[in-house]
């Protein structure tokens, strides 16, 4: 049913958590990613919403544990998001700071339950095609990329390097 009511699950650093215990006075919050039952915490959800625009520290690792665990995710459209899950299979891409494109996609997915499992049956057979060699990639290219500019620089003598 539809109508029953959803409790919201809040994982991220302390620091948030008095801001988020306003905003979410009944939900449950975790402080953490190392919690040891986050894996359980996931499989009992019905969505994973994150509408960080920014993925730093974590370049989405938490979006494919999420979806290893059977859950349909809503997250908002970055490079790093979109690499890490299929849109409108695994879970949908949220115009970045629009509150209704996040609310509206979680009523449609909360109100349809066939159509969530489907997500989330997708999303789990999605995270297996993500080793965390492959999901982390485009992080590894762009230190590559850095250091690869960084030895031309120095080659090139354009940054001052100090020895102690």
């Amino acid at each position: 049913d539809h109508r029953r009511p959803h409790r919201f699950i809040v994982c991220g650093p302390r620091s948030q958590r008095e801001a988020w215990h306003d905003a979410v006075p009944d939900g449950a919050f975790i402080d953490d990613r190392e919690h040891p039952d986050l894996a359980s915490i996931f499989a009992s959800s019905d969505l994973f919403l994150s509408v960080r625009e920014d993925t730093y520290p974590d370049p989405a690792t938490t979006l494919l544990m999420a979806q290893a665990s059977g859950v349909p995710v809503l997250v908002s459209k970055t490079v790093s998001h979109a690499e890490n899950m299929i849109d409108g299979v695994s879970g949908y891409l949220c115009r970045p700071g629009s509150e209704p494109d996040f609310a509206s996609r979680a009523a449609e997915l909360l109100a349809n339950g066939p159509r969530r499992a489907a997500m989330a049956s997708s999303a789990t057979s999605y995270a297996r095609t993500r080793p965390w060699a492959t999901a982390l990639e485009p992080l590894f290219q762009t230190y590559r990329e850095v250091t690869r500019h960084a030895d031309a620089a120095l080659a090139l003598g354009a940054v001052g390097v100090r020895t102690a």
